[in-house]
């Protein structure tokens, strides 16, 4: 299970609206398990299909992730028109190896929001998420 704060779960779907119609990319980041920042990142791709997070901004935010001592829980993107489920690209490009992913399905301009971690051979495990 994941757990996330309300104000970053809302932030992380806000973000996701505001990029519509291209995918939004980020990270969520906390201690003890619960996701209590959120750091959006600029989806240098531009693409309703795909999303590669702007590098300096990704490596920015890592660094504050571990100056203040928290821990990278998720990451997350947009699918616009698809459902909140791992792409087979989803599961290709799995950055973090086995960091969450969490995918905000805006299909029909509703939020439908899926928790997964994709293990080493592509596996998809699906998680709960708890909002505080």
């Amino acid at each position: 299970m994941v757990r996330i704060a309300r104000a970053v779960f809302h932030g992380m779907l806000d973000h996701a609206k505001e990029e519509w119609p291209i995918e939004c990319c980020g990270l969520l980041a906390g201690r003890d398990g619960i996701a209590t920042r959120i750091y959006p990142l600029e989806n240098q791709d531009r693409s309703r299909t795909s999303y590669l997070a702007a590098p300096e901004q990704e490596a920015e935010a890592l660094r504050e992730i571990e100056d203040l001592g928290l821990d990278l829980l998720a990451v997350y993107h947009s699918h616009p028109d698809t459902e909140s489920y791992p792409s087979s690209v989803d599961v290709e490009k799995r950055f973090f190896g086995e960091v969450l992913c969490l995918i905000i399905s805006l299909r029909d301009r509703t939020c439908r929001v899926g928790a997964f971690r994709i293990a080493g051979r592509g596996e998809i495990i699906e998680e709960r998420i708890e909002i505080l």
